[in-house]
Order: C-alpha cells, then structure tokens, then sequence
C-alpha cells in the first residue's frame, strides 16, 4: 500500500502519485482561468501562473513544482505569448522570463521540501515524545468501528494488555479480559455509548494476556456521523500502582479508623479550624454525642461551653506544644460536672508542618467521685470509729500490742490514748489474769472471730466492769491483728439479778394465784353442781304439784286459779332455762381448750341442718363461703356458731326473703368471720348491753329468749384469744364481726 501522508492545505492525506497529479493539475486550472479573464490580466503573462507553481511545490515539493513549473511555461508561452495558440514564436524575448520561472519553482520547491523535512522532523519529534509520555503516563488511545468491530490501538494499549503492538485490535478483544461485575459494567457502558450516545469513565479490573491482574482506567467518547453513532474511541491507562496505593491507603485509614473507633481512650483529631477529623466511639459515649455526625463540625459548635482557657490551651498545641493535665474539672452546658484526665499535641502533615491537633482525654468522673466517697467513708469510719457509744480497741494478737483505741474505751478503762499506744494491754493489767487473755487468744486464733463473749476487765482504778466482748481476727501484711468491741453491761448485769430474782417471786406469786384460781374453778364447779342438783329438784317438784292440781282438780277449780296454775308452770320453765342459761355460761370459761384446726364451714353447714330439721316449713336463703378455717377448741366454736346461726334464724321470722350468711373479709389488716342477716337488726345505741347477760333488747313477745346466748359467744372468742362486736340498724339486719388467734407455724390438723 502506499505511503498515505498530509502535505500542503489539504485536510486529508493523500499518496504520491496523488500529490503529483493534483501539482500538474494546478498549471492547467491556471491556464484555464486566466484564458477566461485574459481581458483583464493582459498583458501579464505569469500572473496565475506563478501561484499555480507556488502552490504545486507546496503540494509536491521540488518533484512536483518542477514538472508543474515546465508545464506552466509552456502553456503560458503557446497560449499567452503571441503569436498566441504556436510554439513558433519570432521573437524569443520569452526566454529568461522563462528560465526566471523555472528557477522560482525550483527555489519554491526546494524551500518547501525543506519545510516539509522540518515538519516530519518535529512531527517525528512530537510522536515519540508522545509515546515516551505515553509510557511514563501507561496512557494509550484506542478506536472501533460500531458496524464491524474492527479497530485499533496504540502501542501503550497493548502493553497494558501484554499484546505485541502489531496486534490487530477489535472491540470483541478489547472486552474479553475483563470478567464478572467489570465485565458487565464495560458491556453496559459501551451499549449505552452506542445506543444513547452516552461517554463513559470507568475503573475496571481486568486479567492481561499474561494473567495479571491489572487496574485500568478506560475512557470512551462517541463519534456520532449523521445523527448516529459510527465510531467509539477514547483514553486507555494503566493505573494499577495508583490503585493499589488508594487501596492501601484506604487500607491504611479503615484501619486507623478501626483503632481510633475502638482505642479504650476517647480521642479525637482536629484540623486547624477545630473541625473534627476522626473520632473514637469512646469519645462520642463520654460526651454523649453517639447520636450525632461530628465529622467536618467545628469543635466549639458542638461544645459551646468550651471556655476561653481551653481555646488557649488548643491555641498552645496548634503551634507545637504538648499539655497534658492529670485531673481538670469540666463542667457541661446542662450544669453537670465531668472530671477529665487529658492529653493534647499537634499532629503533622506530610511536610511536617502541623495540620492539627490531636485530644486524648479520660472521664476520671467516676474514679474522682469514688475517691471522694472513699475520703467520706474514711472520715466517717474515723468519726464512727472515735465517737463509737462501744469501747473499740485495735492491737495485736500475740503480744496485745495497742495500735489504737477510741473515745469510749479511754472512758471505760481509764487510761488515756496516748498513755497505751505502743504498749500492751496486757502489761495495764485490765485482763483479770493471765490464764483468761491467754484462753481468749486462744479461742480467737481457733474461731477466727468471738461474738456475744462475756468478760470482766479492771479499769484503772481497779474497779471491775463486765463486758460483752465481740472480736475479729484481722490479717495486715502477713500480720494478726485483733479488733474488739466492749459494750459495758455492769448495770445491765445487775439488773438481769434483781429481774431474776423478781421472776423467782413473780413465780412464787403464780403458783399461789393458780392454786387460788383452782380452788375458785372447783367452788364454781360445786355451785354449777348445785344449780344443776339441788335448784332444779324443788323446780321439778313445784312444777310437777302444778300440774298434777290441773290434771286431777281442773274442771273443780275456778277460772282464776287456772290462769295462777298457768303462770307457775311458765314460771318453773323460765327458772329451768336460767338455769340452763348459767350451766351454759359457766361451762364457757371452764375446762382445758383442745385446739386444733376446725372446718368453720361445715360447723356452720351442721347448724343449717339442724335449725331446717327444727322449722322445714321456713324458707331461707342461705351463703356460707365454703372453706373457712380457724384454729380452736372445735366443741367451743359449734356453741359459738350456734347461738350467732340461731339469733340469725330467729330475728328473720318476719322477712319476705329471709337471709343469713358466714364469710370472711379483712380489715386493717386482720382477719374478721362475719354472720350477718337481714332480720330485725337493733339500736347501736343499746350495743352495750348486748353482750351481757340476761340483758335483751327486743320483748319477748316478739322474740323469745333469756339474754346467755352473746355472753356466751364473747367469752369463748375472749378465751381463744379474739374479739368481737356487732354491726346492726333497726329493720336491716345486723352483723357479728368476730376474730381468733392465729395458728402457731406448725397447726395440728
């Protein structure tokens, strides 16, 4: 193929024998024109021709202009010459015109043959100048053609790929080293350039011809001809070092970022504004910033309590100064204080001029509270120590050797502090002997500790005082130590005495008002003999007479002595059930209670039954909360049940619906067993008289009875240790609320 060069004004390059036709051609276009406008140009021969020559040693040097220029003189001398249109000329004044002509174009083309080897020299230049440039830079560029694939590169393109630079390149090639997501990033870049006319500027891996791995930066640019895109082409570089330099640097800060993050230490680094470089998590949870992003924040924005000394101290470290403090006080914008160990020092930029400076700091604040308390609790241990109502002495265990004493020891013994610091107290002589000290040591080297010990020591005066001497073993450096405590109980001593000896009579007084009590429960026990024998037989006789005269002399006797025979028959059953009544009474506070636990519910359940059986024509409703037990004599709390579950029973006869119930509620704390009916009810104002007996408070020709019944109930919860009282309004019923005595922790069943 030809050599194809740009030479002279045209755009494109052209071949050899192109430039030499398109120089001879440039003669004849002369010609033509001038023969056209030969009006105007006559009589100047050479007018065009001159440029013609001029411009075809431009275009074919001195190859070109001298042919061009032999042409030129003869057209110019057959057409323009006269006798015009022959070369048989009479006059031949033509000829150094003609040997001028001819020695311009060769001058022209030799001096643009020149100028030609010039621009070769310094294109020649510049290209290699580019290629070196391209090689320092691994910068290359490439081309395809969109319709066949077919394209080019230059040399440095191939190098990166490790190709031979006489490879032929095509789009194909270009894209089968790269692999994976890169593969998929340059296909879809180069179909968006393609279709949407799109650049692109990607970093990409890829695997060289040799399989190494390289990082390319690849740029393309559409061509677009007639509305469409014909051509890509663009920038190819090498930028495998800078990319792992980025990686590693990269590298090199995620992992100074990791240890900032993560330093024990809060840390921050500042650049010469007070902006916020880095920061660890430990100085965003000291300061309670962790919600915040502090990075590209000045400082003093985010901390605006920061005073002026501060800033200074910042201004110190900015131009060179390290200042540390062990302990400073900082307090917060919202008042709250934080105690701070902290570090500040300039930090330097790769010319080694400061870019900023670097805080390290450490909230002590717990550390300095707690040494506060620890100050606080030495105090108050000295202060509890000296001013201890207890005698405290500290000294050693083997030769008793005092270390310390307080207040009330020197009072208790005697001796002042100074007097027995450094002795031993054994050589003071409080001990009462030496066999009693030595049996303490021993017992305190055995145990460890002594407690509730009980010891008589002398005081100065040698006047005895007991003690109660607690005692710990104490171990200081690989040596024992004791720390006593005294507590006088010389009075308290002799007063256990007198109350022993007050027992020893209050005894001897027990005994007799229980052989006093005996004799009383026997009397009573005679007398309820009596009531029960010696009352009820003239009773039984007066009665009996009455009704044996109204039998056998009824229909003899008048009506009055009828009615008087009637009221000592009422009479006599009266009497009896008084009689009954103070039986029941005095049997309540007599005899040994036999406790256990016993099932209130069915007691209650028993006495239902009973009363139903006595009246089945009554209808009433009945609520008895099942599961209610107490702990007592069972025989004592069925008397009890009874009469409450009676009363209720007898007080409802003249309600519509009819009710009686037995539960259990709390009240202040305590539990109460409850009866309560909705029957005749009372005056609160008579609540006195109710658990007296023979004391009624209702007729008895309304509701009949003999007033024994409450007074027995009170006296049996009294002997079992509770209360009782009544709740009641005239018309709506009344409520007994009556309590016993807890079970021990072990109840029998």
């Amino acid at each position: 193929m030809p050599a194809m060069t740009q030479k002279g004004p045209f755009p494109i390059r052209l071949s050899r024998p192109q430039r030499m036709l398109v120089a001879l051609s440039l003669p004849l276009v002369a010609c033509g024109v001038q023969w056209v406008f030969w009006g105007q140009f006559k009589p100047f021969i050479w007018f065009l021709f001159y440029p013609a020559v001029f411009m075809s040693a431009w275009v074919g040097g001195l190859a070109g202009a001298l042919p061009a220029a032999a042409l030129a003189a003869m057209l110019a001398v057959f057409c323009f010459h006269p006798p015009a249109l022959t070369f048989h000329k009479a006059n031949l004044a033509f000829l150094p015109s003609v040997i001028v002509f001819m020695g311009m174009a060769a001058l022209f083309g030799r001096l643009h043959d020149r100028l030609d080897a010039a621009k070769r020299e310094v294109a020649k230049s510049r290209e290699e100048l580019l290629v070196r440039m391209s090689r320092l830079a691994k910068v290359g560029g490439w081309s395809f053609d969109v319709a066949t694939g077919a394209g080019e590169w230059t040399e440095e393109v191939a190098r990166i790929h490790d190709l031979e630079p006489s490879t032929t390149a095509t789009a194909a090639q270009g894209l089968s080293f790269y692999q994976g997501k890169y593969k998929e990033a340059i296909e879809r870049a180069v179909k968006e350039a393609i279709e949407l006319g799109r650049p692109y500027d990607l970093e990409l891996e890829l695997i060289s011809a040799k399989g190494v791995l390289k990082w390319v930066r690849t740029q393309g640019q559409p061509v677009i001809v007639d509305g469409k895109v014909a051509r890509l082409q663009g920038a190819f570089q090498d930028i495998t070092a800078w990319k792992h330099a980025e990686l590693a640097l990269r590298e090199s800060e995620n992992r100074l970022q990791l240890f900032i993050d993560h330093a024990p230490a809060s840390l921050a680094m500042f650049d010469k504004a007070m902006r916020y470089l880095a920061v660890s998590r430990r100085w965003r949870q000291d300061y309670g910033l962790e919600p915040s992003e502090l990075i590209g924040k000045s400082h003093y924005e985010v901390f605006p309590e920061i005073s002026e000394d501060w800033k200074a101290i910042h201004r110190r470290a900015l131009a060179g100064e390290v200042i540390r403090s062990e302990e400073d006080r900082f307090q917060r914008q919202d008042g709250s204080v934080q105690w701070l160990r902290w570090e500040v020092r300039p930090w330097r930029d790769g010319h080694g001029d400061t870019g900023g400076i670097v805080v390290f700091s450490e909230d002590i604040t717990e550390a300095k509270e707690a040494e506060g308390e620890l100050r606080a609790s030495r105090e108050m241990f000295a202060s509890a120590f000296a001013e201890n109502p207890a005698a405290i002495a500290l000294t050693r265990l083997e030769d008793g050797l005092v270390l310390d004493v307080n207040d009330t020891w020197e009072t208790l013994t005697g001796w002042r502090r100074d007097e027995v610091l450094g002795q031993s107290v054994r050589s003071l002589e409080i001990w009462p002997s030496a066999e009693e000290a030595a049996g303490f040591v021993r017992d305190l080297k055995a145990h460890g500790v002594l407690r509730n010990w009980e010891q008589a020591f002398r005081n100065r005066q040698g006047s005895t005082f007991v003690t109660q001497l607690a005692a710990k073993a104490l171990m200081v450096q690989g040596e024992a130590y004791v720390l006593s405590t005294l507590v006088d109980i010389t009075e308290r001593k002799r007063a256990q005495g007198e109350i022993e000896t007050l027992n020893a009579t209050l005894e001897r007084r027990v005994d007799e008002r229980t052989a006093e009590l005996s004799a009383a429960n026997t009397e009573l026990e005679a007398f309820a003999y009596a009531v029960s024998h010696d009352l009820r037989a003239p009773l039984r006789a007066m009665s009996g007479f009455s009704q044996a005269l109204l039998e056998d002399f009824g229909a003899s006797l008048p009506p009055q002595a009828m009615t008087y025979l009637d009221q000592i028959q009422v009479g006599s059953e009266r009497m009896g059930s008084l009689i009954d009544g103070l039986l029941t009474l005095s049997r309540s506070t007599q005899g040994q209670l036999e406790r256990h636990m016993v099932d209130l519910s069915g007691l209650a359940d028993e006495v239902r039954r009973d009363l139903e059986m006595r009246e089945p024509d009554r209808q009433l409703a009945w609520r008895i909360e099942p599961g209610l037990e107490a702990w007592g004599d069972a025989r004592m709390l069925l008397v009890v049940l009874r009469n409450l579950l009676g009363n209720a029973w007898k007080y409802t006869l003249n309600q519509p619906e009819p009710a009686i119930g037995l539960d259990s509620v709390e009240r202040d704390g305590r539990r109460f067993f409850r009866v309560a009916d909705n029957g005749a009810g009372f005056d609160m104002t008579y609540a006195a008289k109710l658990f007296q007996p023979f004391q009624r408070l209702h007729r008895q020709d309304e509701f009949p009875g003999m007033g024994i019944g409450l007074a027995t109930v009170q006296r049996i919860v009294h002997r079992h240790g509770g209360e009782i009282h009544a709740e009641a309004a005239p018309g709506r019923g009344a409520t007994f609320l009556f309590t016993l005595s807890a079970p021990p922790k072990d109840p029998e069943p």
